[in-house]
């Protein structure tokens, strides 16, 4: 009787492993070895996002789901195809653009990175900008950008960006600030009896961008 006990729980006992331990190359085994991968931190994500910009890389844009970006444009949701596009431009743009990180701070799942932005302008990307020929060959950008990300459930989510839109015009040649000093406050003339008051030609001043 004890040894048909012995055997009993020997059985269950091989059982029981056997149950534990999928064989080589199952579905569960491959699933339990796939999920061992070490999610990336929220550092790591935001240097995926400054590296994509950097390479241009449109094979590694559908790493990076839809998310908000909030900038000079307002609040939008960047898509994929979206994402692309405005990369493409700015690096159109500058064909060497190169975002160099130099500041990192991280708090929780939110990561802010001070950077500067270089590059040699070869293309217009804003209105009111000159035609790079103009400026000559060698043309070089230079900006700081500050970035910062916000993380949730292993990718970014939202993003805020500030840099100083009217310093890059500037650099590209823009003389709409000229243009809009020299027009906004016409000469003030002499008084003159109200009879004798003409109708204003001042042409009105071209909108700000």
């Amino acid at each position: 009787m004890k040894a048909i006990l012995v055997v009993s729980i020997l059985v269950l006992v091989a059982i029981s492993g056997s149950a534990q331990t999928p064989p080589k190359g199952s579905p569960i085994q491959s699933g339990a070895a796939a999920s061992s991968v070490p999610a990336q931190t929220p550092e790591e994500l935001a240097r995926n996002y400054i590296e994509l910009w950097n390479s241009g890389d449109s094979g590694k844009i559908k790493a990076f789901p839809p998310f908000a970006m909030n900038s000079v444009a307002g609040r939008v949701l960047v898509n994929p195809p979206m994402l692309a596009s405005v990369i493409g431009h700015w690096r159109t743009s500058m064909p060497d653009l190169h975002f160099e990180v130099k500041d990192t701070l991280v708090e929780g799942n939110k990561v802010a990175m001070r950077t500067v932005f270089t590059g040699t302008y070869k293309a217009r990307l804003f209105a009111y900008t000159a035609d790079p020929k103009s400026l000559g060959s060698d043309r070089r950008i230079r900006e700081t950008d500050l970035l910062i990300f916000a993380i949730k459930d292993g990718r970014i989510v939202e993003v805020w960006e500030e840099y100083n839109v009217a310093r890059v015009q500037e650099q590209m040649g823009a003389k709409w600030c000229n243009d809009v000093m020299s027009t906004a406050a016409p000469p003030i003339a002499p008084s003159q009896p109200e009879t004798q008051t003409q109708p204003s030609t001042t042409s009105p001043p071209p909108s700000k961008p």
